[in-house]
């Protein structure tokens, strides 16, 4: 079972790596619009940038050892588990790389979403 849990920590670690490069991307690039899609400029510019086919790949690894996860769990079992390790990491991360601050009810809400994790695993 717990190897079912590294699997999904990496799910979540590549998620949030994958958007980390995609933001990096769209800044060098500028805002994106969904209308823009007939513009085969803009998507030009999207595959050009290095940031942006580093972000899609490592995302589409992503998927891969997420089908991984789910062909062994239920759906309802492994993406609450995701949700709540994704938001952990992105926590740390927020705080380790973006200076964000922790308080003592962002501590409290990670606690419970551990205790969540405990009771679904």
């Amino acid at each position: 079972m717990y190897k079912n849990l590294i699997l999904i920590t990496i799910v979540a670690s590549l998620t949030i790596i994958s958007q980390v490069f995609l933001k990096k991307g769209l800044k060098t690039i500028g805002e994106f619009k969904l209308a823009g899609l007939h513009d085969f400029g803009i998507i030009i510019k999207l595959l050009q940038n290095k940031f942006i086919v580093i972000g899609i790949l490592i995302a589409i690894i992503g998927a891969l050892f997420w089908l991984t996860v789910i062909s062994k769990l239920d759906l309802t079992i492994a993406f609450p588990i995701s949700s709540g390790i994704f938001f952990i990491l992105l926590f740390l991360m927020s705080w380790i790389f973006l200076g964000e601050s922790i308080t003592f009810i962002k501590i409290t809400g990670i606690a419970i979403i551990l205790l969540g994790i405990y009771l679904i695993f």
